[in-house]
């Protein structure tokens, strides 16, 4: 079994974040948040990452104006917790070239429909649900899939598909989706810690 040290970028509410807080008190995996990031200082990430005592920081171009710097400042946060992992769960900003080149293969995004159906620039939270209701889908789910330099555009890890009910909304499907993205985040996270999924995170650890 491996242990990783992850790092949680988010910019709202952070209920995925949650979940893996509590999967981690829990037993359910053995991997730890090590570090929180978000680009928007009111998000309930950063309040629910010092509620655990876990390091937080609210990094933007409000307070970091120049793009180098900031990414520098977020490549620092990283080296020094030592972070194995980078979980994007509902953030809203692109990830510099740089930190995608220097964690490649050990960023994961979590994207609430079925990729590579409805993803893409602007696919993102209710937008996505709308589109699905829309067009009258019979299936929806989640993907987690690793970032490259295109949005969405990364390798396919794991999915989980639920049907959409008749009677759905966009708030309905969002709700329901919401609950089988904690789900699949912590069964996935489980199954990488047990090596069944590699992403060419045990490469240098042997």
């Amino acid at each position: 079994m491996q242990e990783f040290n992850l790092a949680v970028f988010s910019s709202h509410f952070g209920s995925n974040l949650q979940s893996i807080i509590d999967a981690k008190k829990n037993g359910k995996i053995l991997s730890s948040v090590k570090v929180v990031i978000s680009n928007n200082q009111d998000s309930y990430a950063l309040v629910r990452a010092k509620q655990e005592s876990i390091n937080n920081l609210y990094i933007s171009k409000t307070n970091y104006p120049d793009d180098n710097t900031r990414t520098q400042i977020i490549l620092n946060v990283l080296n020094e917790n030592k972070i194995d992992l980078i979980l994007l769960l509902g953030y809203m900003k692109k990830i510099p070239n740089l930190i995608i080149k220097k964690y490649q293969n050990k960023i994961i995004n979590i994207h609430p429909s079925l990729l590579p159906q409805y993803g893409g620039s602007g696919m993102y939270g209710i937008h996505v649900h709308k589109s699905i209701i829309l067009n009258q889908e019979k299936y929806s789910g989640v993907s987690l899939h690793l970032v490259n330099e295109e949005y969405d555009q990364g390798h396919i890890i794991s999915q989980l598909k639920i049907p959409v009910n008749k009677n759905d909304d966009e708030t309905s499907l969002q709700t329901r989706i919401q609950l089988i993205e904690h789900l699949l985040l912590v069964s996935t996270i489980q199954l990488l810690e047990q090596r069944i999924i590699n992403l060419g995170l045990f490469d240098d650890m042997e």
